[in-house]
């Protein structure tokens, strides 16, 4: 099969066409997904460079792609949850979405969910890693602070990854009281157009203002999320 990925570590002119064989139910509780669109991260970036390396065990010819939705191609005799033909979006632990088909194995850390509502394969691959980065760091505010509701949270980089994800979950969800965030000038008047209005209470330019200043020190009743 035909992937995306690394044969030797660098930058992203390193990346190339690989063909690699079609990978096979190794267990019981196996998912086997033909996948029809993969979403990249940073960490595709940093694991190409091999930095990762010191920290688990990856080898090439090293396929990139955590986020990744298609159809479920065949399942273990385990597994109850889903069948083939199931429109399916989630992420890998270890990569390898970036490829015809993406085997899923306990053994690795992996999420998989059935796609909702009228998610194309596109949409639905371009959620996982994002939007669950933002849920866990908001639900550790939400258990530090004695709950979020009424409270200012600041999110930096609010039209990043988990920043764009944590907008749209910290008031329609946890009832944040005022939402302050980030952004570069250009960015500003994007806001609204790609999130709608009445998510976000207060924009500072980080590239002319002093954050702290601007928004007033003391102001913040939660940790800062990251982009």
């Amino acid at each position: 099969m035909r992937a995306l990925g690394y044969r030797s570590w660098g930058k992203s002119d390193k990346l190339e066409e690989l063909h690699i064989p079609i990978p096979s139910l190794a267990s019981p509780h196996d998912i086997l997904v033909h996948v029809k669109a993969v979403g990249l991260n940073q960490a595709d970036a940093v694991k190409g460079l091999g930095y990762s390396r010191l920290l688990e065990t990856i080898r090439l010819p090293y396929v990139i792609g955590h986020d990744y939705s298609g159809i479920v191609s065949a399942v273990g005799a385990s597994v109850t949850d889903f069948s083939p033909g199931d429109a399916v979006y989630g992420f890998s632990m270890r990569a390898g979405a970036a490829a015809e088909y993406l085997l899923l194995s306990p053994k690795f850390k992996h999420c998989i969910s059935k796609i909702p509502g009228n998610l194309s394969f596109e949409e639905s691959a371009s959620l996982p890693v994002s939007i669950h980065t933002a849920l866990r760091a908001i639900q550790q505010l939400d258990g530090m602070s004695g709950g979020l509701e009424g409270k200012t949270v600041l999110v930096t980089g609010g039209l990043g990854g988990a920043g764009s994800m944590a907008l749209q979950l910290l008031k329609p969800i946890f009832g944040a009281g005022k939402v302050i965030t980030t952004l570069s000038t250009a960015k500003i008047p994007l806001l609204s157009t790609v999130l709608g209005e009445g998510l976000v209470d207060q924009i500072i330019d980080y590239t002319t203002t002093d954050v702290i200043a601007e928004a007033g020190p003391g102001t913040f009743s939660s940790a800062v999320l990251g982009p």
